[in-house]
């Protein structure tokens, strides 16, 4: 069963069929059915008055497809072409670039972004650890060989995936540990856990995205978030 939605007269435009230029856009939607879940999928086609041709075009059926493809990955819960650029716009990389960073070949990204092909489960579930996690970002692209800046990135993407029981950050932690009593016990998360910053074993000052961050490497760190 379909249903008729729209009729629109078409200008400059002749009938594939006999050459005359009193055609029409006529749209119908069909229910498409995946996994026990339906929607409808709208089509489009030229229609003749004068011979009673319908004749869909190459870009009509291509949108019928993306559409088509955009309630399967939905239905499959994977990423919406919308949501992977916009993974892609977060990190201010091309698609050519996205595709040495993640896979998938040249036009990939170009292809997931327009519904044109679903992406595997796999692809889907790296692009979402990229997102929550921009420093697996950072890993992935300096591996692929692709120049991208931490300081581009916003604070707040960033210490997504390192976000404390508190509202303080990495850095303001490390504000907080004297220079003069290196042994300083923080316990800000009334814990018992002593997550004692070890000078001689901590890693120096680095710089991300423009903030100064002490990375507390040997201290248990895992017990404060």
């Amino acid at each position: 069963m379909s249903f008729m939605t729209e009729v629109s007269i078409m200008k400059n435009c002749a009938c594939l069929a006999c050459g005359s230029s009193n055609v029409e856009i006529q749209s119908e939607s069909t229910p498409f059915e995946y996994k026990g879940e339906t929607t409808l999928i709208p089509h489009s086609f030229i229609c003749c008055n004068d011979c009673g041709s319908e004749t869909e075009t190459d870009d009509h059926s291509k949108e019928s497809k993306r559409l088509t493809i955009a309630f399967r990955k939905k239905v499959d819960g994977l990423l919406s072409g919308a949501e992977i650029k916009a993974i892609r716009n977060q990190f201010k990389i091309n698609q050519f670039e996205a595709a040495k960073i993640f896979g998938g070949g040249e036009v990939a990204f170009s292809k997931y972004e327009n519904d044109d092909v679903s992406q595997s489960e796999s692809m889907d579930n790296l692009l979402i650890v990229a997102r929550e996690i921009p420093g697996a970002f950072i890993l992935l692209a300096k591996k692929a060989g692709v120049s991208v800046s931490p300081a581009n990135f916003r604070t707040v993407a960033f210490y997504r995936a390192y976000r404390p029981r508190r509202k303080s950050t990495i850095a303001q932690i490390g504000n907080e540990i004297p220079v003069s009593n290196p042994r300083h016990i923080i316990d800000s998360w009334n814990t018992k856990n002593d997550i004692t910053p070890r000078r001689e074993s901590d890693s120096s000052l680095v710089n991300v995205m423009g903030e100064k961050v002490i990375e507390l490497s040997y201290c248990e760190v895992r017990h404060a978030f």
